[in-house]
């Protein structure tokens, strides 16, 4: 007769080989459902097969290994239990973005799908907020927490490859109502005088821009976008990094854009003259900030 600790060894073993077995394929469908010339049709299937993968694992409590689906993007959200999946597919017209958060104490999820992600392009969603699934559709690789009065939120950091030569990135501030349900774009940004509750940033797709936070600090930092030469402002597939730095900073009650910040020598933030741009063949002496991403 086997023992207790036998029999759990042997059913470790079979998880572990059905969760390889698992992974395999849902690695197999994520790649087919990124591929442009499979037809819309295929790659729907693919990337309901991912889906419907994916959450049979969250629910069954095995998680996503990062290592076994690097693919997919997967954030804790601290101090309240849960974690964010996020992840790209596609159609013959553009990439798709899908996510989930997964209450790990209560087992419930909160998908989001598609054809309920606002559009990154569309300006009018700066000061909207987002609820019942509608969400701001990216890849999620970065959650801060931050304390409001009692309640936890988090600024997501996220990246979505657009069409027309361009690539976004995205700040959204979320939080979660008293139902517990996830709401997106909370105002509590102040960007030029604004109150808004999520940024975008539109640039070239063969450039590449910094958006990341400062490890044990309340701030985030980022490339400043400008145009590869005046004439060419608001056209952001010439847009891309100037070598001047900005800044989002929380104060306790609000994230507070801080421009020309110098990331060597934090004390120099403030007031710091304008820096030389070198991206693109025009040059200029000084930043124009009237030149910047919007």
């Amino acid at each position: 007769m086997r023992s207790w600790k036998t029999i759990g060894l042997l059913l470790l073993i079979s998880g572990t080989l059905l969760g390889q077995t698992r992974y395999g394929q849902l690695r197999a469908w994520h790649q087919e459902s990124l591929m442009a010339n499979n037809g819309d049709e295929k790659n729907k299937a693919y990337a309901d097969s991912l889906w419907f993968g994916i959450q049979e694992l969250v629910e069954i409590g095995m998680g996503i290994s990062v290592d076994s689906l690097p693919s997919i993007s997967q954030v804790e959200l601290k101090g309240e239990n849960k974690v964010l999946l996020s992840w790209l597919t596609r159609n013959r017209a553009a990439f798709q973005s899908w996510g989930l958060i997964f209450d790990k104490k209560t087992m419930k999820i909160w998908d989001f799908h598609p054809n309920e992600a606002a559009s990154l392009s569309d300006p009018s969603i700066l000061k909207k907020m987002l609820s019942g699934g509608k969400w701001p559709g990216m890849l999620v690789y970065e959650a801060v927490a931050f304390k409001r009065k009692n309640q936890t939120l988090f600024l997501l950091i996220g990246f979505f490859p657009g069409s027309d030569n361009l690539n976004y990135k995205h700040i959204d501030v979320m939080s979660f109502d008293k139902a517990g349900s996830p709401v997106f774009g909370s105002r509590y940004i102040s960007w030029e005088g604004q109150k808004i509750g999520r940024k975008t940033f539109r640039y070239s797709a063969q450039a590449s821009m910094m958006l990341k936070s400062e490890k044990g600090e309340k701030r985030l930092v980022m490339d400043h976008l400008a145009p590869a030469s005046p004439e060419l402002k608001n056209q952001f597939a010439f847009y891309g990094p100037d070598l001047s730095y900005d800044a989002l900073e929380f104060n306790g009650e609000e994230w507070i854009m801080i421009p020309e910040v110098d990331l060597k020598n934090p004390g120099q933030d403030q007031g710091k003259p304008g820096k030389v741009q070198r991206f693109g063949p025009n040059i200029q002496p000084r930043r124009d900030n009237s030149a910047g991403n919007k």
